[in-house]
């Protein structure tokens, strides 16, 4: 065949799996976002997680209880707080609080229709923390759930998250001694 008409045809098939709007290109984009989430979750910056959603997010917890974008705002703000605190409390007392650690979302399924998006996610977030005397604490939690994106004037925000599951495993070790006072 024809080099000319190859790079045609590789050409045209790139742009149409890359088109905006395509399943791949919003799979891109919607990574992209989940990605900001997590950086800001791990850096407790209320207003990254903020810029992630959609002006009518809301959030339904797998036991059923539904909170719209102003109470789950109020929640994250105290729950952002309470973590620095924590974090303060652990360096003071010659210790590391790292809550959370890391952040990662994997998308399992992705169905674009016009301009919403609906993914199965699962979100791992881990979290550790060492105390002076001796004792290491991990924990993760892993959630799955069904989330609604949809594309607005500044790109795709997140909808809802509906929970599927989420589960947490803990580990307590005993690292050391205890650290002698001086």
């Amino acid at each position: 065949m024809n080099p000319t008409v190859l790079a045609h045809i590789a050409l045209t098939i790139t742009c149409l799996r890359f088109t905006p709007g395509s399943t791949e290109s919003v799979r891109r984009d919607i990574e992209l976002q989940y990605a900001n989430r997590s950086r800001a979750i791990v850096t407790h910056e209320v207003r990254g997680v903020l810029d992630v959603l959609a002006p009518g997010f809301s959030m339904h917890y797998v036991q059923g209880s539904i909170a719209g974008r102003k109470e789950w705002e109020d929640g994250l703000r105290a729950r952002m707080a309470e973590l620095a605190t924590q974090a303060k409390r652990a360096k003071d007392a010659g210790g590391e609080w790292k809550n959370p650690e890391s952040v990662s979302t994997v998308l399992q399924k992705i169905a674009v229709h016009g301009d919403r998006a609906t993914v199965t996610a699962q979100t791992t977030t881990k979290n550790r923390a060492t105390y002076p005397h001796g004792v290491a604490y991990t924990a993760t939690l892993e959630e799955t759930s069904e989330d609604t994106w949809v594309r607005t004037a500044l790109g795709w925000r997140l909808l809802t998250i509906e929970q599927l599951h989420n589960r947490t495993m803990t580990d307590e070790v005993r690292t050391a001694a205890p650290k002698p006072k001086q």
